[in-house]
């Protein structure tokens, strides 16, 4: 576990819908979707907590079960304030940096499959020394699966289609080249399918083929 400057000086904040209700995009049975969601936001979460201590890990969350799953990896919960996720994430964030001025914040999503301490620790690195924004585009290019806000800056939350370019609009620099590792996240059943075969037995056992 890495406990040193800087990375002591960065908090992040993980943000997860119900299991129930995730994945809404993938084309699976309703209770195939909340296995992947739960072992997905599982995965995400346990490197997190590879990379920094638990006090600087934060779910945000509004469902009794993925609040369970985050207490018992020893993980903080906030609630999730609005039916809206950039609401919500703007309300959470302004909660943390009350209590943390002096840090950098990063919002890391939580559906990451192929996400390994080395690269999570080199874009909190990255973030933790920067005197600006940042964020990290998916792998369609329009996305963005990170985020991050040096202390006492704060920008507009706007994940959704096009959140890439909006990110970089109002100030957010993309890191470039960032790996496979955190630039893939798992929105649709072609996303599952380019998985290794034993990632995506993992996280949907007996997954049919397209």
């Amino acid at each position: 576990m890495i406990t040193g400057i800087p990375l002591s000086s960065i908090r992040v904040l993980l943000p997860v819908k119900a299991f129930a209700q995730a994945k809404s995009r993938l084309d699976l049975p309703a209770e195939q979707r909340a296995v992947v969601a739960r072992r997905l936001f599982a995965h995400t979460l346990d490197v997190t907590l590879q990379c920094v201590r638990r006090q600087q890990v934060f779910v945000m969350t509004n469902d009794p079960s993925v609040r369970r799953a985050a207490t018992a990896r020893r993980a903080q919960t906030l609630e999730d304030p609005a039916h809206d996720l950039n609401r919500s994430l703007e309300l959470a964030l302004a909660t943390l940096r009350q209590r943390f001025p002096d840090d950098t914040l990063a919002v890391l999503v939580a559906d990451l499959p192929r996400l390994t301490a080395p690269v999570l620790t080199t874009a909190l690195l990255n973030a933790a020394s920067s005197l600006q924004p940042r964020h990290v585009v998916d792998q369609h290019g329009t996305g963005t699966t990170f985020v991050s806000l040096p202390p006492r800056i704060d920008l507009p939350m706007l994940f959704g289609p096009g959140s890439a370019q909006r990110f970089a609009e109002v100030g957010a620099a993309p890191m470039l080249f960032p790996p496979p590792a955190i630039t893939h996240d798992l929105d649709l059943l072609n996303d599952l399918n380019a998985l290794p075969a034993h990632q995506k037995e993992h996280l949907c056992p007996s997954t049919p083929s397209p």
